[in-house]
This record gives C-alpha cells, sequence and structure tokens, in this order.
C-alpha cells in the first residue's frame, strides 16, 4: 500500500506552495480493510499525525477481491470452453457492448482528466459533473444508435454480421378464462439487449455520477465562498457571517472546531477590502498573504 500526503508549504523565491508528497511503502499482512486501517493509523502515530488533523481520501482499488488462479491443461472440456469464448467475443452483441463502453469510458475519462488538473477548483467540479450527469441523461435517449451504427461499421471490417442471437419467447398470459391458448410472444432481440444492457449501464452511470455530482455540489455550497474570489468581493456582510458560521459547523466535531466562524469573518472582511484586483484565485491569495 503506498502512502501519500498533501501539504501547504512555503517558499521564500515561490511562495505558497500546495503538493503532494510520496512517504512511503507500507506493508501489509492483509488486505482487509480493517487490516488496511489498523497499519494506517499505526504509520501516522509513528509520524506524529494526528488522524483528527488530517483531511483526504484513499481508494481501495478492488484489493480485498482475491482471485485463486487455476491451471488448465489441455483437454475436450477446456478447449469447448476456450471455443465458446471465442464465439461469444466473435459475436454482434460482444461488438456492440465494446462500442458503448468506448463511449462511456471516453465521457468519464476526459471529465476525469480535468477534474485532475492542477488549477481545478470546487466551482468548476461541480460544473463539470453535472455536465457529466447531463450526458448520461442524453445518452440513455441517443447512444443506442450511435454505438449501433459504429458497431456495424466495424462488423463490416471485422466480418461479423450485425445479427442478434434469437430473441427468447414469452407467453402472453390469460387474464380471462374465454382467452385462447397462450400464444407465444416475440420479442425483439435488439430491444432485449438495449432494455436489458444498455439502459442498465447508462442508469447505474448516471445515478453513480448524481451522487458524486451531488457531494462535491455540497462541498461547494460550504467552501465555494472562499475559492471564488468574485463572490468574495461581493458578497454582503450578512450572507458572509452565515458562510462562515455554516463553515465552523461542517467542521467541528463535539468540542473541537478547525475554525472560528466569528473570527474567519473579521479576518475575511479585511482581506477583500485589501486584495489587489489581480488576484483573482485562491492560490493568489495564499500567495498575496504570504507576501503580507
Amino acid at each position: 500500500m503506498d502512502f501519500n500526503a498533501s501539504s501547504s508549504f512555503e517558499n521564500e523565491n515561490e511562495g505558497v506552495s500546495i503538493a503532494e508528497h510520496f512517504l512511503d511503502f507500507l506493508d501489509v499482512k492483509s488486505t482487509t480493510g480493517k487490516n488496511q486501517t489498523d497499519v494506517l493509523l499505526q504509520e501516522l502515530d509513528e509520524l506524529g499525525l494526528q488522524i483528527k488533523d488530517c483531511r483526504g481520501q484513499g481508494y481501495d482499488n478492488g484489493s480485498n477481491m482475491k482471485v485463486e488462479l487455476v491451471e488448465v491443461t489441455e483437454d475436450p472440456k477446456a478447449n469447448n470452453e476456450a471455443q465458446s469464448v471465442k464465439n461469444e467475443i466473435s459475436s454482434y452483441e460482444f461488438l456492440l457492448a465494446l462500442c458503448i463502453w468506448y463511449d462511456v469510458l471516453f465521457a468519464v475519462n476526459s471529465v476525469s482528466k480535468n477534474l485532475q488538473a492542477q488549477k481545478m477548483h470546487l466551482g468548476v467540479a461541480s460544473q463539470l459533473l453535472q455536465g457529466l450527469v447531463q450526458f448520461f441523461q442524453k445518452f440513455k435517449d441517443e447512444g443506442f444508435v450511435a454505438a449501433t451504427l459504429t458497431a456495424r461499421e466495424l462488423g463490416e471490417t471485422l466480418g461479423v454480421e450485425p445479427k442478434f442471437k434469437e430473441a427468447r419467447q414469452r407467453k402472453k398470459r390469460r387474464m380471462f378464462e374465454y382467452e385462447g391458448e397462450d400464444e407465444p410472444m416475440q420479442e425483439s432481440a435488439e430491444q432485449t439487449f438495449k432494455v436489458e444492457y444498455f439502459y442498465v449501464i447508462a442508469d447505474t452511470a448516471a445515478q453513480s455520477l448524481k451522487r458524486r455530482f451531488e457531494q462535491i455540489a455540497s462541498y461547494d455550497t460550504m467552501f465555494g465562498f472562499l475559492y471564488h474570489v468574485k463572490e468574495l468581493k461581493e458578497i454582503k456582510e450578512d450572507k458572509l457571517f452565515q458562510k462562515c458560521t455554516d463553515l465552523e459547523s461542517f467542521l467541528s466535531f463535539e468540542e473541537e472546531k478547525d475554525v472560528c466562524g466569528r473570527e474567519l469573518f473579521s479576518e475575511l472582511k479585511v482581506l477583500r477590502e485589501i486584495l489587489p484586483a489581480e488576484v483573482v484565485t485562491a492560490a493568489g491569495i495564499l500567495r498575496f498573504m504570504n507576501r503580507i
């Protein structure tokens, strides 16, 4: 498990800088969440860092999922399974699925790269995620047709016939005694794939991103006035005071708090009056404060 930390520091030539630093590789005997937590807390204690003073996030990356590898020998059963896999990945459904996932991952990756930009802040991050949510809402309506066209073009190149497997047969339920015998009802194979595969992907992605957007939006609501210099300069004093006290409550736990809302309000009232016009970013505010 690698261990990174972000911090702000002062440099006589460059002023205030915020950077991430690699600290160490931590040896873990077990990849369970509890064991990783215990190892991390022990390392923080050895470094003299208090967990209550740390702010950040961690990624499991699915390391708790263990896979047992089994050696496959040459036998008829293995050959049949290999042939089945070959047939599956040579099918039109598989090709269409690849096209769908390409569109999904391309959109997510584009936004993800922007979110990692050095000058990214909460307001822009919130807008990017909101745009991605809207993309998937539109993608559900139009993405299937676009992916189908792409899959057919690829199919012509690869020699894959644009044909779905035979659709399942469903029987129409009898509602009354006088109705005739149940008749099989043909369901379009393409429609089945669209409903049971494409819609599931689009809805799952949209819901997941919606939760992330709502989380980032809530952070922007709480911290945004510190990032948006123009808003900080123009906001009325009563609203500024309310935001400062709200931030105090948000960053409090039991009897401890990270900031005093009233003191922050007093400092920001003075700061916004003395900020030079050319200071338009949060990083610019830090550099300006470092000089005074």
